[in-house]
């Protein structure tokens, strides 16, 4: 496993500096929490496309579930991935490790 992850190149951009490029892997960053579900940008809806389009082979989102759902785009693309939002550190870890397993056994 640590060898595979040392071949990764570690890139930090925002969403607008993607647009046009694929990326092997993705981590999105929704930093935005509150009550009110305010989320700033993350509510147009070509950001959201460029967030969500640009990863090759994984996505993750780091995320405020209860905020992002309040935004109809989001509670859509929320409904999308029913079933592969994992929660908290532990479970983003299982699914990490299960991806990196999976890839191992493949012919």
């Amino acid at each position: 496993m640590k060898a595979k992850l040392e071949t990764f190149e570690d890139q930090i951009i925002t969403i607008d500096a993607s647009q046009g490029r694929q990326i092997d892997h993705v981590i999105l960053s929704c930093v935005r929490s509150n009550k009110k579900g305010g989320l700033g940008f993350l509510t147009e809806f070509e950001r959201i496309n460029v967030a969500l389009t640009r990863a090759k082979h994984g996505l993750i989102i780091v995320a405020d579930v209860d905020t992002l759902k309040v935004n109809k785009k989001w509670k859509e693309v929320l409904q999308t991935m029913n079933g592969q939002i994992v929660s908290g550190f532990n479970g983003a870890k299982r699914w990490i490790e299960e991806r990196i397993e999976a890839e191992r056994n493949e012919p």
